[in-house]
Parts: C-alpha cells; sequence; structure tokens
C-alpha cells in the first residue's frame, strides 16, 4: 500500500513538472515488490454466532447485529458500520463530531418489508452496483432484530452503546478482536473476514456464481449494476435460502 501511494504521488509530481518525480517514477517501474500473500480465513456461522453472543455477554448488542449483517448479507465492515472522515471530504453528512464527520447506513434504508438497499463504498465512484437484500431470510439478523425495539431504530444503524455514535474504526477493530478472543476464534482472522466467510458458505451451499456476485455486489460484475431492483432482490433470497439450506444440512448433531 505505502509503494502504491509512493507510485502516485510521483505520478502527480511529474504531471506538475516537479524536478526528479519522472525520473524516480521510472525507476519504481523497474522494481518488483513482493505482495501479501492473498487472505485464506473465512469464519464460520458457527464461529459468527460465537462471536454475536461475545458481544452480547459484553453489553455491545448492535454490534452482534454488525457482524450478523456482515456474514449473513455478506457486506464489507464500512458498508455495515459506516466511516468517520475528515470535514473538508466533499461527501455530505449530518453527523459531526469535532473534526470528523460520518458517513454510512442508516435504519432509514430497511423498509418495512425489511428489504435493505445500499451503494457499497467501494463501489460508489466506479460501478455503482447497488445492492437489494431481503433481511427475513437472514436468521442471525432476524434475531438481532428481535431484540431492538422499533422506537429504536432511527439514525445511523450501528453505533457504540458507550457515545450513542457510530464505532470509530480503531474501537470497532479492538473489539472485534476482543470477541472472537471471548469466541474461542483464531487470532488470524479479521472483522473482514465475516464478508469472506458468508461468500464462501454461500459457495459451498451452490448458490449460483451470478446470485452470489449480485448479492455481495462484486465491482467486477459491471452487468449487475444495471440489473433492476426485484432481480437483484430474488438473488439475495436464493443465496440466503442456499446457506440456510446447507447450514441444516450440515449441523452437528446433539
Amino acid at each position: 500500500m505505502a509503494i502504491t501511494v509512493l507510485k502516485t504521488a510521483l505520478s502527480f509530481g511529474k504531471i506538475c513538472r516537479l524536478r526528479g518525480c519522472a525520473e524516480l517514477k521510472s525507476i519504481f517501474e523497474e522494481l518488483e515488490f513482493a505482495a501479501p500473500a492473498p487472505r485464506t480465513q473465512a469464519p464460520t456461522a458457527a464461529e459468527v454466532t460465537r462471536a454475536r453472543a461475545a458481544a452480547h455477554k459484553a453489553g455491545h448488542p448492535l454490534a452482534a447485529l454488525a457482524y450478523a449483517l456482515q456474514f449473513e448479507a455478506t457486506l464489507r465492515q464500512w458498508d455495515v458500520t459506516g466511516e468517520w472522515i475528515p470535514l473538508a471530504d466533499p461527501r455530505p453528512s449530518s453527523l459531526i463530531d469535532g473534526r470528523s464527520k460520518w458517513i454510512g447506513p442508516t435504519w432509514g434504508q430497511i423498509d418495512g418489508d425489511l428489504i435493505f438497499r445500499l451503494t457499497p463504498s467501494k463501489t460508489a465512484t466506479t460501478s455503482a452496483a447497488r445492492i437489494t437484500i431481503d433481511l427475513k431470510p437472514c436468521p442471525m439478523v432476524m434475531e438481532e432484530f428481535a431484540g431492538i425495539p422499533p422506537e429504536r431504530r432511527l439514525g445511523p444503524l450501528i453505533t457504540n452503546p458507550k457515545t450513542r455514535l457510530p464505532y470509530r474504526q480503531w474501537y470497532y477493530r479492538d473489539f472485534w478482536r476482543r470477541c472472537a478472543d471471548a469466541a474461542g476464534i483464531s487470532h488470524l482472522v479479521w472483522n473482514r473476514d465475516l464478508r469472506a466467510g458468508g461468500i464462501t458458505e454461500a459457495r459451498e451451499a451452490g448458490a449460483p456464481t451470478d446470485d452470489v456476485a449480485k448479492t455481495a455486489g462484486h465491482a467486477d460484475k459491471r452487468t449487475t449494476a444495471r440489473v433492476y431492483d426485484r432481480d437483484t432482490l430474488e438473488a439475495a433470497r436464493r443465496v440466503s435460502n442456499a446457506r440456510i439450506a446447507h447450514r441444516d444440512k450440515n449441523k452437528p448433531e446433539t
């Protein structure tokens, strides 16, 4: 990441005709740097259930909801918890705290039929791929919803009970580690791996690749950005149903 940022800065300097930038950039283009190995961690439904229980025990029920959404709706962390950004960022926000403001999902994006619609932050300025998810076939999410009274479903979707504001990224990261440790989840598993775990479960369950791509809002599936809500919604339902059936089939006997 550091090398990428440096190359970008040098490209900008080259365009501005700043002395030395073109020469240094040409040197970097001849060099090869080792890339980090792709991640292979994919937490299971049982592990996510234990992490949710740990979050509840620690008094953070909405963190448990976030874990459920990341796993069952295959959403990126920032598309669930939102992001604190500098005030100078041009993106609009109605929530300001100190020198930063927050952008992210709100309860208003979930309608009365529990349909969740959002444009992922990663593709908002590129493919604009839109995600439409029926949350009713997501048992973990529905379990969490059952403990949230309708009158409390206002404002940002996920908030820290200590501050009543959306989680700061560093706090959410550290809190996940506490929950994961309490749940007996490997220290190699990061919070963002919950999305990978959900996609892995869907593929193991035999859900069609196109349906999984639509549900996850993959940027490299550009055609999914042009699909109508109804088609995307049915894809999400098929993915959820296939995963539930797979989970029940592989449930250990008691």
